[in-house]
């Protein structure tokens, strides 16, 4: 049925956010420097919410000249879309691939990964 698709989807756009946020800050979700925030999705949150973009980005990824700033803040935010605790609150799939297009047309590459949409 749809309801099942579309929580299934927004599942996955959880996991998707998920993964977008462990390859941007380079952390894995059991890392020890969460410490209060309980999880990486509270400690990005917390730091993002706070402008701690030094903390929230990856150092190899900050010492590549070539990532623009305002690139980085659009995918750290789509990544924050993605794992709202709402479900409702989560892009769809379609929102998301039209989110990482607009931010490649300003940009060879994000991450050093060639994107495709497949929709």
């Amino acid at each position: 049925t749809r309801d099942t698709k579309d929580i299934s989807e927004k599942s996955d756009m959880y996991g998707f956010g998920l993964v977008l946020i462990e390859l941007l800050t380079g952390k894995g979700p059991a890392d020890a420097e969460f410490g209060v925030h309980e999880s990486i999705v509270k400690w990005a949150r917390y730091c993002y919410s706070d402008c701690h973009l030094d903390m929230w980005i990856d150092p190899t990824i900050r010492r590549n000249a070539s990532i623009n700033e305002n690139e980085m803040v659009e995918t750290m935010n789509l990544a924050l879309q993605c794992t709202a605790t709402e479900p409702t609150a989560r892009p769809c799939a379609n929102e998301v691939s039209k989110t990482l297009e607009s931010v490649l047309k300003t940009s060879s590459c994000v991450l050093g990964l060639e994107f495709s949409s497949p929709f």
